[in-house]
C-alpha cells in the first residue's frame, strides 16, 4: 500500500489474482467528460440471466442421467425437474456424504392426479409414498451424451446471447463432465475464469453456472 499526497490510497494487487488486499472506498467521480480509469478493469454483472427455481434445470441443458420409477407397464420417467432434484441428491450421497434417502418434493401420482410425497433411497433404489407406503423400483440411466464432448465448446448464456469459455478453461470442464458422467466425479465443480477474480461453480445436473459472489445463475449449453 502506499499513498500519492494526503488523501488517495494505492493497493498493487497480483495480475494473476493469487491474492488481493482491500482497503475501504468511498464515491468517486471523474466528471461528465472524462473516462474511468483503466484499474477498473472488472465490469459488474448484469441479472439478465434467467430466473430458475432451485431444482429448475437450464432450458439449454440435455441432461445426462435420467431417472424413472417403474410400474406394471414399464419404466416411466420423472419430469426434469424432479429428475433435477433426485440426481442432485445422488451426486450429494454418492461424493459428499450426503443422506441415501431423501424426500422429495410433491410429484403428481398418475394414477388420480393428486400431488404426493415420495422418500427416494439410494441404498435400495427404490421410492415410497409417504402416505400409502406403497413401494416402487427405481432406476438411474445414462443417456448418450458423451458422443463428439471433447470436439464441443462449453458457453454460457449472458444477455439472451451465449458466450463462449476462454480456452484456458474449456479443456477443464470438460474433464470435470466426463469425470462426472463416468462416475468418477461430482456433478459440482468451483473454479476461476481468467479476467474475473470471482469463483464460480458450475453444475452438471442443471446445466447452470453460479457466481458464489453475487449468486448470479447462468445457464450452460455444449455445442
Amino acid at each position: 500500500v502506499s499513498t500519492r499526497g494526503s488523501f488517495c490510497y494505492v493497493v498493487n494487487n497480483p495480475k494473476d489474482w493469487s491474492s488481493s488486499f482491500c482497503l475501504p472506498v468511498g464515491v468517486v467521480t471523474y466528471g461528465s467528460n472524462t473516462s474511468n480509469p483503466s484499474f477498473f478493469s472488472y465490469a459488474a454483472e448484469s441479472d439478465s440471466s434467467l430466473l430458475l427455481n432451485n431444482d429448475e434445470p437450464s432450458p439449454f441443458w440435455n441432461q445426462p442421467f435420467r431417472w424413472f420409477w417403474r410400474d406394471e407397464s414399464g419404466l416411466k420417467p420423472y419430469k426434469d425437474s424432479d429428475n433435477s432434484y433426485i440426481e442432485s441428491n445422488y451426486d450429494l450421497y454418492l461424493h459428499r456424504g450426503g443422506a441415501h434417502i431423501c424426500e422429495s418434493s410433491p410429484i403428481f401420482r398418475l394414477v388420480d392426479d393428486r400431488s404426493q410425497l415420495y422418500m427416494i433411497n439410494y441404498k435400495e433404489m427404490r421410492q415410497i409414498n409417504k402416505a400409502t407406503k406403497f413401494v416402487r423400483q427405481i432406476e438411474r440411466k445414462q443417456l448418450d451424451v458423451l458422443n463428439n464432448t471433447l470436439n464441443q465448446s462449453w458457453y454460457y448464456e449472458e444477455n439472451g446471447t451465449l458466450q463462449r469459455y476462454d480456452g484456458l478453461v474449456q479443456g477443464l470442464i470438460s474433464s470435470a463432465y466426463v469425470k462426472y458422467v463416468d462416475g468418477s466425479g461430482p456433478a459440482k465443480i468451483v473454479m476461476q475464469f481468467p479476467g474475473r477474480p470471482e469463483s464460480y461453480e458450475l453444475d452438471f445436473v442443471r446445466g447452470v453456472q453460479t457466481n458464489m459472489t453475487s449468486k448470479t445463475v447462468r445457464c450452460l449449453k455444449r455445442k
